[in-house]
């Protein structure tokens, strides 16, 4: 063996005895390959910008957006009924326990409505509506593990997605008196009882309410029927300010613990509160602490909010004998106490009254069914009692005339003036 062949067995022992030295996991990571070496020659990436338009409410803390998907629009839509929505992914090493806890919190509070909750495919996915856009966040399926497990040197990174779009707009407010006239305010007009489209027409031409849905029958919330309520008394009672309910911009304590300052419909729930039209602590009712906003109105609810108002009064106890008695509802039972005198005190405007307006001849009353957009409209309609009241066509015919009054006379024609 030469001199050079020496060194060689030399160093290839030196090299052995260092080795022997190490555990399993140092020789692991001194010979594995580096987990970044497909980036050596890559090109910095480009970072992925999100549409105009993403609602930054729904954007997660600590996650990196990956890609951006336009939605594809179905064949029959417009571009100006139905704007562009997007599919947006997203990573982060948070765990999917806590993504969806930081969620349900976000979706649930005010304003945001109509939350809900569903799984399948492996996912969880979170859906909430505010004003006019909708969102649905996409979280993969996690054990109940996941979250207590001792957490890895490296986090392992999950994806998940929020999808968003807005509302089509061609059906979403009541329109004027022209476009109302013809659609009846809602997409499915036809679908409504010939004995209520014409209330919705008239109303129609007030151009006032707005409608979030365009669906007829559709049930109506308690916040937006409570905003219709204010706005419809007002419209009509434009010239008799004593009429008028006052909206409160500020409180220095919510009426309901559930109808935040930052709520849309707080100023008109507040000020029905403030004016005594709504149960609630502030008259004296300590149990009426929540309001639930996105709840679905009950026909003895409107009855509730509505006759006091029509009435400008506080309405005598009653019984649902006497209530059966009046109407002859079969189910006179089983309306709650805080409603029967709301009820009985209807019975007083005839066929003016809320009830046979809205639900025309029937010996069941059902309190507890929802109301839907076309009765809600229907009960709005007429505001007062027989001798002290407007009807929206009252309105419309005064508005009518006091136009016609004010319009320039022609001017003669030239030949006329020789």
């Amino acid at each position: 063996m030469n001199w050079n062949q020496n060194i060689l067995v030399l160093s290839i022992g030196t090299i052995w005895i260092a080795l022997a030295g190490c555990d399993r996991a140092s020789l692991e990571r001194t010979f594995s390959a580096d987990p970044k070496a497909s980036q050596w020659n890559a090109a910095t990436p480009v970072s992925v910008a999100l549409p105009a338009g993403f609602p930054e409410a729904v954007r997660y803390p600590n996650a990196v957006l990956k890609q951006v998907s336009p939605l594809p629009k179905p064949p029959s839509a417009s571009t100006a009924s139905t704007p562009q929505g997007y599919q947006t992914q997203w990573t982060t090493v948070n765990n999917p326990a806590e993504i969806l806890k930081f969620y349900r919190a976000r979706l649930q509070a005010a304003p945001w409505q109509v939350f809900q909750e569903g799984t399948g495919d492996g996912v969880t996915v979170l859906s909430a509506q505010l004003q006019t856009q909708q969102v649905s966040i996409s979280v993969p399926l996690s054990s109940s593990s996941s979250s207590a497990a001792q957490p890895s040197p490296v986090p392992a990174e999950v994806e998940f997605s929020i999808t968003y779009e807005g509302i089509a707009t061609a059906n979403n407010g009541l329109k004027g008196a022209n476009q109302g006239a013809e659609s009846g305010l809602f997409s499915d007009l036809s679908q409504v009882p010939q004995s209520l489209q014409p209330y919705i027409k008239d109303v129609a031409q007030l151009d006032v309410l707005k409608n979030p849905n365009g669906e007829a029958n559709q049930a109506i919330s308690r916040a937006v029927f409570a905003q219709w309520l204010v706005e419809l008394n007002n419209r009509i009672y434009g010239d008799r300010p004593a009429r008028q309910i006052r909206p409160v911009a500020t409180a220095a304590k919510p009426a309901f613990s559930d109808v935040p300052a930052s709520h849309p419909a707080f100023s008109y729930i507040q000020g029905l509160a403030e004016s005594g039209y709504l149960p609630s602590a502030l008259s004296g009712d300590t149990t009426q602490t929540r309001f639930r906003p996105n709840a679905p109105l009950t026909r003895e609810t409107l009855l509730l909010w509505k006759v006091p108002i029509d009435r400008q009064r506080i309405l005598p106890a009653a019984s649902s004998e006497r209530v059966k008695q009046l109407w002859g509802f079969k189910d006179a039972n089983r309306i709650t106490p805080a409603a029967l005198s709301a009820v009985a005190a209807d019975h007083q405007n005839g066929e003016l009254s809320n009830i046979r307006r809205v639900l025309g001849s029937t010996l069941l009353f059902q309190p507890q069914k929802p109301v839907t957009y076309a009765e809600a409209v229907a009960a709005f309609w007429f505001i007062g009692t027989e001798g002290d009241s407007l009807s929206v066509q009252d309105l419309l015919r005064s508005e009518q005339q006091q136009n016609a009054a004010v319009e320039p006379s022609p001017l003669p024609s030239p030949d006329a003036q020789k």
